[in-house]
């Protein structure tokens, strides 16, 4: 029974399961991001991320959630380089995403809520993605 195997994990250990399943969450949110961005406007999905000016995102800035937070609260939402609006669906995205796998991870370890959370939450991310991607003609930084 999965359900008591996590009650008797040590609290430690299933917070670093969280920060795991968080990280997990918001990468591969920020790559449905990439996606949705890139593929309205017929780009390739291989290459390194940058801004809409061109300039290569830094590993900092790379970190999901926390690299458009940066730039909220410092920058107002706008890139450091040129000043562009990066949308707040990037963030919010990265956020949510990591959040519900981290909780889902927290309750039931990596067991079938988690999947569960996975498969249903990057649909849900990828449609968001893709439909604003869409109607902004790819034009944004990824």
């Amino acid at each position: 029974h999965v359900a008591g195997m996590l009650t008797q994990t040590p609290v430690a250990v299933r917070v670093m399961l969280g920060v795991y399943a968080f990280l997990v969450g918001g990468s591969l949110a920020s790559f449905l991001g990439v996606v949705g961005d890139r593929l309205p406007a017929h780009r390739s999905l291989g290459g390194r991320s940058h801004c809409a000016c061109g300039r290569t995102l830094r590993p900092g800035e790379l970190v999901p959630a926390v690299g458009w937070a940066r730039l909220a609260l410092r920058h107002r939402g706008r890139a450091t380089c040129c000043g562009a609006l990066v949308p707040a669906r990037y963030g919010l995205s990265e956020l949510g995403f990591g959040l519900v796998l981290a909780l889902a991870a927290g309750f039931t370890g990596f067991g079938l809520l988690s999947v569960s959370a996975l498969v249903v939450g990057a649909a849900a991310v990828g449609a968001w993605h893709l439909h604003a991607g869409r109607r902004a003609g790819g034009s944004h930084g990824d």
